[in-house]
């Protein structure tokens, strides 16, 4: 994870492309994290590494672990305001710390999944949603685009 968010740092800037970065924030295990999108025209990618845990006593005390990356399609932009789309897969690695009383679903324990967003750029803000239609997680990104 520290090499991703080294690469994600060393990224050279390229006058002809937009960079946001983001910070994420999950309902699923309460997680935090960074997003970095680059856009060429009217398509991009973008790559992302979360932290959180859950806490309940059915499944116990576990760790979350994810990283994704994907690609991003934009429309074009109107007065500075421009709308995406994105596609990507993720991955996931979990630490129990405590086992819980029931067995977890295989669902909530997948180690890979696929995940679709939707977002907008105002002028250098930039929000957006991103859903997990395996593991039912959304998330919430709000970032600076430069």
């Amino acid at each position: 994870m520290k090499t991703l968010l080294l690469f994600l740092l060393l990224i050279p800037l390229n006058i002809s492309a937009q960079n946001t970065l983001s910070a994420i924030f999950s309902n699923g295990d309460y997680g935090v994290g960074l997003r970095y999108d680059r856009q060429f025209e009217n398509y991009g990618g973008y790559a992302s590494v979360r932290y959180g845990a859950y806490n309940a006593s059915v499944c116990g005390q576990i760790e979350h672990y994810k990283t994704a990356v994907g690609i991003i399609g934009y429309t074009s932009t109107i007065d500075d305001y421009g709308v995406m789309f994105s596609a990507g897969l993720s991955g996931h690695y979990y630490n129990v710390i405590n086992e819980g009383t029931e067995d977890v679903s295989w669902r909530a324990l997948a180690p890979v999944s696929f995940e679709i967003g939707t977002g907008c750029i105002i002028k250098w803000f930039n929000a957006g949603f991103v859903y997990d239609p395996i593991k039912r997680d959304l998330e919430v990104n709000f970032g600076y685009t430069f």
